[in-house]
């Protein structure tokens, strides 16, 4: 649509953000399956040497997940820890992500165990962005209870 005013046009596009393709569970996250997703692994504050731990996880993802081609950061997100977070991503979608949350869960690389772990959170790059807004995990577990629960538990 082009709307001139005062002899100068001006575009106006409409952006519609509604899609019949994602729920939404909590404010502000949704369930879109499609999209990139990636993993926060929150470490146990009694245990976990941050460095070491972020150290194991690239080596776990390089012997067992290379062509994942999976990229591993340490974030600092002190409404979430005390302790740098351990960010995870390139995860095409959903069902990758969960496969390997699920990996992580039957295996118990050396970063699983001890109690090193204290959760491990999956979520879309979207739900990740709305965390980063809000600053909390407010409503993210009732949501992961409700559209992930049952697909990690298989």
């Amino acid at each position: 649509m082009i709307i001139v005013r005062k002899g100068l046009p001006f575009y106006v596009i409409f952006l519609l953000g509604f899609s019949g393709l994602h729920a939404q569970s909590s404010p502000g996250f949704d369930h879109r399956p499609d999209i990139p997703h990636c993993m926060l692994i929150i470490l146990s504050e009694k245990w976990a040497e941050p460095g070491e731990i972020s150290a194991s996880v690239v080596k776990y993802n390089l012997d067992n997940h290379r062509s994942d081609k999976l990229k591993v950061s340490l974030l600092r997100m002190p409404y979430l820890s005390n302790l740098p977070v351990i960010y995870v991503r390139e995860f095409r979608n959903e069902s990758h992500v969960l496969w390997y949350y699920r990996q992580l869960e039957s295996v118990k690389p050396d970063f699983m165990q001890m109690n090193i772990v204290d959760m491990l959170i999956p979520l879309s790059n979207a739900n990740y962005n709305q965390i980063l807004l809000q600053e909390s995990l407010e409503g993210y577990m009732a949501f992961f209870n409700r559209f992930y629960r049952s697909k990690v538990e298989r």
